[in-house]
């Protein structure tokens, strides 16, 4: 349920949450799934999310790998829900609370959330007063953490980046703005199973503002040099996750889609992390010395360098 992960952005993958729906034409060949149908074939808690092998629509809390992040003081970049998606429609707030109550208790880990449900996300996470009591009261059962840990009681919670994923430039479309409303420390987008062209850049270059008022300034967007007080920096995406698809009849992704990407971030600024690649023969290849220079892995705030 929790540990090691072989996904390689993340040290480790917590599921205290399992269960999800299919939400876009990415969906298609999911990962998730086909280990959860493994899983629910052994009597494991996935038979309750699974019907002849496919999500069923429902989802499950997981009472035993709730407490997990308490139990690992080395610090670690934690990814939320790999096997399921926290912000279903099936899931209630209060399930939500308990998750984010134990991102609270952990400071010393970074935790990954990813959901394609972003409205839902924007909504819950906008409601800072409520949700910030709901997550203390759920803290609060656990005492002896509290004792020895200091849990961080603001919001959005500092060591919570949020994030979508996308594989068409529809669905990058559709959720991208909503995660870049969304109160958030930090913000991800993950472009696996990229299925097509796409164009990010509108969604990497944050700044905005009135060119009128700004002399020197020309078009509608100002120069990032722009000297005037009142200019305000749009949020933009932290870090990028790119890569094909992996796993049985996967679909073909062209490098150039990947590459067009990479130099948008290199442009912006923006980390960018190239998951695997598509290499001739239909081989997809996790090992970077086999690719082409510009194909990075970057870390969040690092570009151009690694963790």
């Amino acid at each position: 349920m929790s540990g090691t992960s072989r996904i390689e952005w993340t040290d480790a993958t917590w599921s205290p949450v399992i269960g999800c729906s299919h939400a876009g034409v990415s969906c298609q060949n999911c990962y998730a799934e086909r280990w959860a149908a493994r899983l629910a074939a052994m009597g494991r808690d996935y038979v309750r999310v699974i019907a002849k092998g496919r999500w069923n629509g429902k989802t499950a809390l997981v009472e035993s790998a709730l407490d997990w992040p308490l139990h690992r003081h080395k610090p670690k970049r934690i990814f939320i829900c790999s096997m399921g998606d926290l912000f279903h429609e099936s899931v209630p707030d209060w399930w939500i609370d308990r998750v984010m109550a134990i991102v609270a208790l952990c400071p010393q880990h970074e935790f990954v959330l990813l959901t394609k449900q972003v409205e839902r996300m924007q909504k819950y996470m906008a409601l800072e007063v409520v949700r910030l009591a709901e997550v203390q009261r759920y803290a609060a059962a656990y005492g002896g953490f509290l004792r020895s840990v200091q849990a961080v009681w603001r919001w959005p919670l500092p060591n919570l980046t949020i994030g979508t994923s996308a594989g068409t430039q529809a669905e990058m479309d559709d959720r991208v703005p909503l995660v870049l409303a969304t109160p958030a420390a930090r913000r991800m987008l993950s472009l696996e199973p990229l299925l097509e062209a796409v164009d990010v850049s509108r969604y990497l270059v944050g700044w905005h503002g009135q060119a009128a008022h700004h002399p020197g300034c020309t078009g509608d967007v100002c120069d990032p040099r722009c000297p005037i007080e009142e200019q305000v920096q749009d949020p933009t995406p932290d870090w990028l996750i790119i890569g094909p698809e992996t796993g049985p009849g996967r679909r073909p992704c062209d490098p150039a889609w990947i590459q067009a990407v990479v130099e948008q971030c290199r442009d912006a600024g923006i980390a960018v992390f190239v998951k695997a690649f598509p290499m001739p023969g239909n081989r997809i290849s996790k090992d970077p010395a086999e690719w082409p220079q510009w194909a990075v892995r970057e870390w969040p705030g690092k570009p151009g360098g690694k963790e």
